[in-house]
């Protein structure tokens, strides 16, 4: 990430996208001053946020994250004191109202019910806040601290991936509080919905699209600002990919004609010559012309095709990584997944569902509902505990789980585990990447590699247990339309809200146990 620059107003919601690895954390920590960048500046009121030590308990961090507004309570109410004792002290007067206004513009009156609401809001409120931190889990770790982030109230709300560990109810909350914000918000995210309902504007990393038709002095800003929700973004950055293309196609039309004519100009002779002329004039004239004429058109030609290399479009490769899932090796007829009042005790309610070969379903429901239970079912084709009651039967298929790849999974060997994927990675992995170990990638292309991996042994029914987790959004995207065209039996069971409100398969709603 270099020669980055955006401004972030008051009334701004901006997201910040790119690809795995461009550095949106990074970007998000230098906001914060956790980092300092090796050039430039950055220009904020933000103070660096404290500390949160996973030993500490929740009251503590509740306490830490209210300080401030208790701090301006408790000096108002001794400057309002200080008044009724003093009261024709002008500076107490104006620092009266400098601490009203503060108070009020932050709602410190009202911090204890505050706390509730944003506790309540995200789904935390039953936890005993005598609790620390370590001893919750991973998703309510997450949404403690996003609780305690709310409740600090910064000028500048920053927040990385915060729709991740949180449900229905807690991300509508979210989606509400970051609509309401008293200030900025700049915040990176991979969920399509959450984008499009809260941002204002997308903040793209991903600039090589965009340079055909930027201005020439913000052409070298490694940032690139695309106002508008993220269908905006979306209509945005796929006309941008096209302008590339044709750019680059005219560039290389251009090049092969300058090349072509500078290679004929070299041959160029006087054509319409003839005895008669020759005996008048000397054939010196016309060699020296036509010499003439053929360094001019060799000069113009090197002139023409230097200043091409000077700004010289790249090839675009966005083809490159574009998933292509090959055609299922065979191909069944009648019903590939047979489930009938499938049920585990404490983990999933009765469920019953068919698809046929071909057919395309999507499990949906709340955390806990179940989902990976059955597509585990579905795929190991036995119970998955001794008290599970029901009938699943289904042909072979293959997993991908939501968990990260290990060396003990399925799809995993230990050649590919400490090598690297190899050339299974073409299509769905940089070839830089294809040597190395999959525990050294990053969780967006250790998905990838699942993906590929899943895609080499072409299933006739493949199962995916959350399939937009981890990935970049173009990464995403690609993988939707990927799955929309195949030919496959394909289940895949999801939260995304974006990927649900768009998909055209069949539908399974699980829900909670009673």
């Amino acid at each position: 990430m270099t020669n980055v620059s955006f401004t972030c107003e008051d009334t701004d919601r901006l997201c910040v996208v790119g690809p795995n690895g461009a550095g949106k954390t990074t970007l998000l920590r230098l906001a914060r001053h956790e980092l300092e960048p090796d050039s430039g500046r950055i220009d904020s009121s933000i103070l660096p946020p404290q500390q949160v030590n996973r030993d500490e308990s929740i009251r503590h961090i509740l306490e830490t994250a209210t300080a401030h507004d208790r701090m301006i309570i408790a000096e108002f109410n001794d400057v309002a004191m200080q008044i009724a004792d003093q009261p024709s002290r002008v500076e107490l007067s104006e620092k009266y109202d400098a601490l009203l206004a503060q108070a009020t513009q932050r709602d410190s009156w009202n911090i204890d019910a505050h706390i509730h609401e944003v506790l309540a809001g995200l789904d935390v409120d039953h936890i005993d806040i005598s609790r620390s931190l370590e001893s919750l889990s991973p998703g309510q770790q997450a949404r403690v601290q996003l609780a305690s982030v709310i409740l600090s109230h910064p000028d500048v709300l920053i927040l990385d991936e915060p729709t991740n560990h949180i449900d229905a109810t807690a991300r509508e909350y979210l989606i509400e509080t970051v609509h309401d914000w008293h200030g900025a918000v700049l915040f990176v995210s991979h969920d399509r919905d959450f984008i499009e309902k809260v941002a204002t504007a997308i903040l793209d990393l991903d600039t090589e699209p965009f340079q055909i038709y930027l201005h020439p002095d913000t052409s070298a800003n490694g940032i690139v600002r695309c106002n508008g929700r993220y269908s905006d973004y979306l209509e945005h950055k796929a006309q941008a990919k096209l302008s590339h293309q044709t750019a680059y196609e005219q560039q290389n039309g251009e090049k092969s004609y300058l090349i072509s004519h500078k290679h004929e100009s070299e041959h160029v002779v006087h054509k319409n010559f003839n005895s008669k002329s020759e005996q008048s004039v000397s054939k010196k004239f016309f060699a020296d012309r036509a010499q003439a004429v053929s360094t001019r058109r060799k000069n113009d030609d090197t002139r023409r095709l230097l200043a091409i290399e000077k700004s010289e479009i790249r090839k675009p490769r966005y083809d490159e990584l574009i998933f292509k899932l090959p055609l299922p090796r065979r191909t069944t007829r009648g019903i590939s997944v047979h489930v009938a009042d499938a049920q585990v005790p404490g983990r999933l309610a009765p469920v019953s569902f068919d698809v046929r070969s071909g057919e395309h379903l999507l499990l949906t429901g709340p955390n806990g509902a179940g989902k990976s239970t059955i597509l585990r079912w579905v795929h190991e084709r036995r119970p998955i505990t001794p008290n599970s009651r029901g009938v699943v039967n289904a042909e072979s298929s293959v997993f991908i789980p939501q968990t990260l790849p290990q060396p003990t999974d399925e799809l995993i060997d230990e050649k590919t585990w400490h090598n690297g994927i190899g050339e299974k990675g073409k299509g769905f992995l940089h070839a830089q990447y294809w040597t190395t170990p999959l525990s050294l990638l990053s969780e967006g292309n250790q998905r990838r590699v699942q993906i590929a991996l899943a895609a080499a042994q072409c299933p006739s029914l493949l199962l995916i247990d959350e399939p937009t987790n981890y990935l970049d959004l173009d990464g995403i995207e690609s993988l939707e339309s990927a799955l929309k065209n195949w030919p496959g039996t394909l289940i895949i069971s999801s939260h995304d809200q974006w990927l649900i409100k768009n998909w055209n398969g069949l539908t399974c709603q699980l829900h909670t146990l009673l």
